[in-house]
């Protein structure tokens, strides 16, 4: 498999979501696309500090609302979420309704985590379970394309459901500011720091599989989704903000803070603990079905950005394939995972349903 000499993403990965489709191309020299044209970020960057400016004066007119909440927040009870939270209580002095989606694959530490950040920090939090979700799991991982990772479809179909919550409830209780912990790296919606008023306004969250068709039933959609049709006489919908884009964002020293103010136990810190289980299940069907790593457009990004060495990450990506193959890493949540959305490895991989 040929890769790029620079960030070493494979030759002809793909990146099949609904918001975009790209393909990875190497150079004469061996360099990919993704390295040559790596603009759309570097772009927007440019922006931060006036954005950063809007961030501020947002959450001072939200202050100023006179509502009883001024934001309503997503809390994962991983370490970015849960410093987030507290820098926007004790730092910008908002009060915040916080939410944890939990699609049925969340660690129960990730749940207990963000219980106690929340306690600690004297802030309302409310828990939704997504019932029965798997049936949308079990669709995303029996009708991947060719090539395409599991993470470009099943990681947005839990997305959008996550977002919808966390807008369905600041419209019920007249909220206008939804804030979620994404860090740079993440960009749910293809979005830069704030979702486009376009997909909230008239698009909504609802995957491009499951309109007009009778995969889910319209009772399952509107439990899932949000969709701004169901909201004739609302004008304006809540904005949604990623503040870590703007505002900074330092891996090390948010684990070193959550520690030190005593947010998270320190035996907690490890972000791998808090993740979805299907984080760590995804690998085991995108190497068999692609032969590609679920994880390598991201260390390619940190790669092109400085923050990880290349001689590094081709060692990782070494050991955590043979530890796959092995069938040695993330066995447990691999076999957890199997077993809640009743499928073998083999159907999956097979992909005939």
């Amino acid at each position: 498999m040929k890769r790029c000499v620079r960030c070493l993403m494979p030759e002809n990965f793909q990146l099949l979501t609904n918001i975009e489709q790209k393909s990875v191309k190497l150079n004469e020299k061996g360099i990919c696309n993704f390295c040559e044209n790596d603009t759309n970020f570097n772009l927007k960057e440019k922006h931060k500090k006036e954005l950063k400016k809007d961030l501020e004066e947002t959450f001072k007119k939200c202050k100023d609302s006179g509502n009883v909440y001024d934001c309503v927040m997503g809390l994962s009870g991983g370490k970015d979420s849960s410093y987030l939270l507290y820098l926007l209580v004790k730092k910008y002095k908002l009060i915040v309704l916080a939410v944890t989606v939990d699609n049925g694959f969340l660690p129960e530490v990730a749940i207990n985590n963000a219980k106690r950040v929340s306690k600690k920090l004297n802030v309302e939090h409310t828990i939704i379970k997504l019932n029965s979700f798997e049936k949308v799991i079990r669709y995303a991982l029996t009708h991947l394309l060719p090539n395409q990772l599991c993470r470009d479809s099943l990681c947005v179909k839990c997305h959008n459901a996550i977002f919808s919550w966390l807008v369905k409830i600041a419209i019920d209780k007249n909220i206008a500011l939804v804030i979620s912990g994404e860090t740079p790296r993440q960009n749910p919606f293809n979005a830069f720091y704030e979702i486009d008023s376009h997909i909230l306004n008239e698009e909504g969250f609802i995957p491009k599989e499951f309109r007009n068709s009778d995969i889910l039933t319209d009772k399952e959609i509107k439990d899932y989704y949000f969709n701004p049709k169901q909201y004739p006489n609302l004008n304006n919908f809540p904005r949604v903000l990623f503040p870590y884009h703007v505002m900074g964002y330092n891996k090390e020293e948010i684990k070193k803070k959550v520690f030190e103010l005593g947010l998270l136990s320190k035996n907690r810190l490890n972000h791998t603990a808090t993740n979805c289980y299907l984080g760590k299940f995804m690998p085991y069907v995108d190497l068999y079905r692609t032969n590609y790593y679920s994880w390598i457009n991201d260390w390619s990004f940190k790669i092109r950005k400085g923050t990880l060495k290349r001689t590094k990450a081709l060692l990782m990506l070494k050991t955590v394939r043979l530890l796959i193959k092995l069938g040695i890493l993330w066995r447990w949540e691999r076999n957890f995972c199997l077993k809640k959305i009743d499928l073998t490895m083999k159907e999956i991989i097979n992909n005939k349903f």
